[in-house]
């Protein structure tokens, strides 16, 4: 093992990739290693073609399925949308109908809450005595 060259992985060279098509550079161990290793230069010439390529399908089926219409009025969208970030949000102000309001009559909700608050305790009592009752006996156990 010595003596050998460490090639670069997949992910190297496509870390590689995308710093070539955005227009940076790649990290210098990465391009002197391509520039001196004809094996990992011939991968990343097969990796650039083949996402090339990839690139090249996507743009066909994108142009198929939307109108050069539909994209564009996408793109007006989204630049709308950038223009707005910086600024406060916007309040919307509805029209106030007159609503006459019923004022419940106090206590009428009182008695079911009252009710359900019983029935919960009742039920958490009943289990935490259950799990203490050795049903076989009928008894409580001694601890």
């Amino acid at each position: 093992m010595i003596g050998q060259a460490v090639h670069l992985h997949d992910d190297r060279l496509f870390d590689c990739y995308v710093a070539e098509r955005i227009g940076e550079p790649a990290d210098l161990p990465s391009s002197e290693h391509l520039a001196d290793c004809a094996s990992c230069a011939a991968r990343y010439d097969e990796l650039a073609q083949f996402m090339d390529t990839l690139r090249t399908a996507a743009d066909a089926e994108l142009d198929d399925a939307y109108s050069a219409d539909q994209l564009r009025a996408q793109q007006q969208q989204i630049a709308h949308r950038i223009e707005h970030l910086g600024r406060s949000a916007r309040v919307l102000n509805f029209p106030v109908h007159q609503v006459t309001r019923h004022l419940p009559i106090p206590g009428s909700r009182m008695a079911p809450r009252w009710i359900a608050s019983a029935a919960a305790a009742g039920l958490f009592v009943g289990v935490g005595v259950g799990m203490f009752v050795d049903t076989s006996r009928g008894l409580i156990p001694a601890s």
